[in-house]
């Protein structure tokens, strides 16, 4: 049986913590970039475009915010396990 670590998955973990907060930081500029670009296209044509992808981002938010979660509570587990 292999084994690894605590040091090592508290490693691990950080890690996807912190790309999880870099994907949510790139979603705020998306929305931002998206704000400009219907700004200066109040075309009917692109307003069901700019829905769609604000749409996107919502799910892709959310989706983030339950990895977070997800993450948070399996090393909680893991601490309790060992303590």
């Amino acid at each position: 049986m292999q084994t690894t670590s605590i040091k090592n998955v508290h490693t691990d973990y950080a890690g996807w913590q912190s790309a999880l907060g870099f994907y949510k930081d790139e979603l705020t500029i998306f929305k931002n970039r998206l704000t400009e670009v219907a700004a200066k296209n109040t075309g009917k044509e692109i307003m069901p475009l700019v829905e769609h992808f604000q749409n996107q981002f919502l799910v892709q938010h959310e989706n983030i915010d339950i990895l977070h979660h997800d993450i948070n509570e399996h090393l909680t587990g893991l601490a309790n396990e060992i303590a």
